[in-house]
């Protein structure tokens, strides 16, 4: 066997292996309609508990999976399809050094709508980093945090499964622990404080690239003006 026979033989075993670490194009033919999340946050223990019922549009017959980006850290409990309750199948690959690919089976789904729930739990804790030099323009940073000193989640963060560039519908119901109070885009629904806890229902009607939240011991004050509720966030003084 020649010395070039047997470099592309030793190739061969790296390249099947890395086969599944990037999506096909047929997994990446589809797109997010909404995303319908029911989270609880326990903001001691850095915790976050979710399901995220998303509603998707395959652009082609016999889609056989679709990929999702999530953080890391967060651990997934279960994906059923939502219209006829079966389990679905996934693996998972490492995508980033904080991100992961979730590579979800469909058995051959139609064109046309589907819908997925996605259970999931995990921490997200990355303390915030002093910006020293440009504090004035940047401000402080951090990829996502849920502590004591506050809530921070971006769309960046990956706190649900989601595709890159994708813009979506938002419904969201969270619950967390007094005196912590939530505040998020779109139009507040309902809050209500229940045996120690904040739950708040809120949707954002027109589609985004993305759903941020921030939550904190916040003094909120509301009134409306021309119809219009406006309410402000302040930490206590």
């Amino acid at each position: 066997m020649t010395a070039e026979k047997a470099i592309i033989l030793l190739l061969l075993p790296v390249l099947w292996a890395g086969s599944d670490a990037f999506p096909s194009n047929s997994s990446m033919n589809f797109g997010i309609q909404s995303h319908s999340l029911k989270i609880q946050i326990e903001p001691h223990n850095h915790l976050l508990q979710a399901e995220d019922e998303i509603e998707i549009l395959l652009h082609q017959d016999r889609t056989e999976s679709i990929s999702l980006l999530l953080y890391s850290k967060l651990i997934i409990k279960s994906i059923v399809n939502s219209k006829t309750g079966e389990r679905l199948r996934w693996h998972e690959v490492p995508y980033s050094d904080r991100l992961k690919q979730l590579n979800i089976s469909l058995k051959k789904m139609g064109k046309g709508p589907a819908s997925l729930s996605i259970s999931y739990e995990g921490p997200i804790y990355d303390p915030v980093m002093k910006e020293k030099a440009l504090q004035f323009v940047k401000g402080d940073e951090t990829s996502g945090l849920i502590g004591a000193e506050g809530i921070y989640l971006f769309s960046s963060s990956y706190w649900y499964p989601d595709k890159l560039g994708s813009a979506a519908i938002f419904s969201l119901e969270v619950s967390i622990p007094e005196p912590f109070r939530v505040v998020t885009q779109g139009e507040l629904l309902s809050e209500e404080l229940k045996d120690g806890f904040w739950r708040s229902k809120w949707r954002s009607e027109r589609p985004t690239e993305g759903l941020a939240l921030v939550a904190g011991n916040y003094t909120v004050r509301s009134r409306k003006v021309n119809g219009v509720k406006i309410s402000t966030y302040f930490f206590p003084e």
